[in-house]
């Protein structure tokens, strides 16, 4: 009798063990917080839009890379192609969004037209 209880606990034990292997080893469940998405809605195209601070525009998308980049980061960009769009600056939004980067729109600036972030950007600049 005894050595079936051991057996029994063993095998009972040995499963728990499995168990808790099978659940730590396999795929979790994709939870709100780790689904990628972009930061900003995409505006559509047409739309007026508001600088929200002040921001770089640049005349192409790699150079609003390079000076995105610095700008995030605290710094002030020094990016060739680009000047700074001001806060509350109108803008109209001409493309909304390019290859490979969701938060890249293509604006006119009352005349100036460039790259710059939808994150800048609030809405709308009637």
């Amino acid at each position: 009798m005894k050595r079936r209880a051991v057996a029994l606990f063993s095998m009972i034990g040995i499963a728990l063990v499995a168990a808790g292997c099978a659940a730590s080893s396999a795929p979790q469940s994709a939870s709100a917080s780790n689904i990628p998405q972009a930061a900003y809605p995409t505006l559509k195209t047409g739309s007026p839009q508001r600088a929200r601070i002040d921001a770089p525009i640049c005349e192409t998308h790699d150079e609003l890379v390079a000076a995105a980049y610095v700008y995030d980061g605290g710094g002030t960009p020094d990016v060739s192609g680009c000047s700074a769009l001001t806060k509350g600056a109108k803008v109209k939004v001409l493309a909304a969004t390019v290859s490979g980067d969701a938060n890249a729109v293509q604006v006119d600036a009352q005349g100036h037209i460039g790259w710059t972030k939808s994150y800048y950007l609030e809405g709308p600049g009637d």
